[in-house]
């Protein structure tokens, strides 16, 4: 079936016959009628106020009723974008969060968390020598260290052959 045929099909008059005009205004219903539900019902709002009301975070609030066996919870981020646009309304939910509306400290951004070697020297500045791994002496070293500083272990190999050991290093959190 062509496109031409379905869009005929699709489009027709009560009579049969075809209108541009018609068929704009009936492509534009279909497109309004199958927009996305809303994932903030009446429902969910009040469990929302609720769940503030006691003083429970979005974040409970969403995971108590993932416990209760009610998924049909939207996502946190909806729970703060609805709350926000209470408060836009002049609603006075933002005040039962725990930071009162203040803005959230976005996860995975932030300081890094990994610590910088002091006068390191990058892997691509590696002599051509070394690169051969001909000479007798080159090893390559790394230095693990653990979450918090609590452990560290220097990890050395050498380049020409298969000698290699490992090595505990006192903890720094000391």
């Amino acid at each position: 079936m062509s496109s031409i045929t379905r869009e005929l099909q699709r489009n027709a008059l009560h009579d049969g016959s075809y209108s541009a005009v018609f068929a704009e205004s009936t492509a534009k219903k279909r497109a309004d009628d199958k927009r996305r539900r809303s994932a903030m019902t009446p429902e969910v709002s009040e469990l929302v106020e609720q769940g503030l009301e006691n003083r429970f975070s979005p974040e409970q609030i969403i995971g108590r009723h993932a416990q209760q066996g009610n998924f049909d919870m939207p996502c946190v981020q909806t729970l703060y974008n609805h709350i926000s646009a209470n408060r836009k309304a002049g609603g006075k939910m933002y005040r039962r969060l725990r930071l009162r509306g203040r803005r959230r400290k976005p996860r995975g951004q932030g300081k890094q968390r990994r610590s910088i070697i002091p006068n390191r020297r990058d892997i691509s500045e590696r002599p051509v020598e070394v690169e051969q791994r001909q000479r007798f002496g080159d090893f390559e070293c790394d230095l693990i260290i653990g979450a918090g500083h609590s452990g560290v272990f220097a990890e050395c190999r050498k380049r020409s052959g298969k000698v290699q050991f490992r090595d505990r290093i006192a903890d720094l959190a000391d």
